[in-house]
């Protein structure tokens, strides 16, 4: 673990409740997440996704940017919209990963290598329905009927999920999680 940090467990019902997580200490938080970055710790947080994954996420990302998708539904900066899609995909496979496995995160990751990238606000249903023996083809049925979709969209953030992830953006954290 890294000095001055700690680390930080938030589950998806802690966010949906809007909690806020309480820290001890200071948190130095990067204020821009670059794509080459959320790409290295995607691949850390999730070493058995497959290969190539996450540049399609990252190209996911960049795509609901250009279609005027943002974090929080508010407009903003195209580099701060981008870093804001990473901190939000990435927080949420730490969410997947911690209630559903670290397996069940990578195949999700994984299905963006089909086209199939989820928003963060589908992925713990997508996470339980895999964990309770569901398959990625189910997963793709239940994304185009919206069943997937939370009733209201969540977009967790690695300041209340993983801050130790934001700490200069220090991979060695990532296998504590």
């Amino acid at each position: 673990m890294i000095p001055g940090t700690m680390l930080f467990h938030a589950s998806w019902r802690a966010v949906l409740r809007g909690g806020s997580p309480r820290f001890e200490g200071v948190i130095t938080i990067s204020e821009i997440l670059t794509k080459s970055a959320f790409q290295d710790l995607l691949r850390t947080l999730l070493p058995n996704a497959a290969a190539g994954a996450e540049e399609i996420w990252a190209d996911f990302a960049r795509e609901c940017v250009q279609a005027g998708q943002y974090v929080d539904f508010v407009p903003e900066p195209e580099e701060t919209a981008l870093s804001r899609w990473y901190d939000t995909l990435l927080a949420s496979f730490v969410l997947l990963k911690q209630d559903c496995g670290g397996d069940v995160a990578a195949s999700i990751c994984g299905m963006s290598l089909d086209d199939r990238c989820l928003y963060p606000y589908e992925m713990e249903r997508a996470g339980l329905e895999l964990k309770e023996g569901g398959n990625v083809d189910a997963l793709f049925q239940l994304m185009m009927e919206g069943t997937l979709e939370a009733p209201v969209p969540v977009f967790p953030k690695l300041r209340d999920t993983a801050p130790q992830m934001l700490l200069e953006n220090r991979l060695e954290s990532m296998s504590q999680i």
